[in-house]
């Protein structure tokens, strides 16, 4: 086999140590020969006994682009890491001080059951401690914006019961809810919000549900079973029902 060393017919084959190589630019590894061969010899060593002289790890430590590059990112790395380090203690610092703040507020998260949002946030009306319900973008997007449909008829019962921040909504809680707080509750069509709110006036009297019927839509006899369970309902001309 004919060796050819850049352009020039090779005159000693037996100082390879090994075959041609070639590296990722196309260049033979020519210095391997004509230097790292000779300073081997030099020092002592057999031609091709690396451990005495590396052609990479000592003649071209840190000279070629794959020293180059990556030592580049890492040392840019390590001089962005004190300022992240200090910006990820100053945001451990701040969420420890938020759960201190919001300690008392139960949080619930319904992604796999949300459905049952509009009842459970009725009944947080009447919770020790605010609730938060996360999670629950989606029902923006139900048989209407159930999130704005609860804070309003919330808000009708009273005004502060709930808001909204964001897709979460937020029950204040009012444990002394009691007695007459009448209010009427657009249910904007929706049979979720007519069921739920109905629940209200379990423990208020005056509760009124505009547009009853939607709950026909899954529970056709849901205001029936109310009844059958002792719950006094009074309709207006078949459109509000007093709870």
């Amino acid at each position: 086999m004919s060796k050819t060393l850049l352009g020039r017919q090779a005159m000693h084959d037996g100082g390879f140590a090994h075959e041609r190589l070639a590296h990722h630019g196309g260049e033979f590894i020519e210095h391997a020969v004509e230097r790292v061969g000779r300073q081997i010899e030099l020092l002592g060593g057999a031609l091709g006994d690396y451990s005495v002289v590396h052609p990479v790890d000592h003649v071209n430590l840190s000279q070629s682009t794959n020293d180059v590059f990556p030592t580049a990112v890492r040392v840019a790395c390590l001089q962005q890491l004190g300022g992240a380090a200090a910006a990820m203690s100053r945001l451990q610092e701040a969420l420890q001080a938020k759960e201190v703040d919001f300690a008392d507020v139960l949080k619930l998260g319904r992604t796999e059951m949300q459905d049952a949002v509009p009842t459970l946030a009725v009944l947080a009306a009447f919770n020790r401690s605010p609730v938060r319900f996360t999670g629950i973008a989606n029902l923006r997007v139900k048989e209407c914006d159930r999130i704005r449909a609860l804070s309003t008829g919330l808000n009708a019962i009273r005004p502060g019961l709930a808001r909204e921040e964001g897709d979460d909504l937020v029950v204040a809680s009012d444990p002394s809810l009691a007695g007459a707080h009448p209010a009427r509750i657009d249910t904007f069509a929706d049979h979720r919000i007519a069921m739920s709110f109905a629940l209200a006036g379990l423990r208020l009297s005056g509760i009124t549900i505009l547009d009853p019927d939607c709950a026909a839509k899954t529970f056709p006899g849901y205001w029936d079973t109310l009844a059958s369970l002792g719950v006094v309902l009074t309709a207006e001309s078949r459109e509000p029902l007093h709870a």
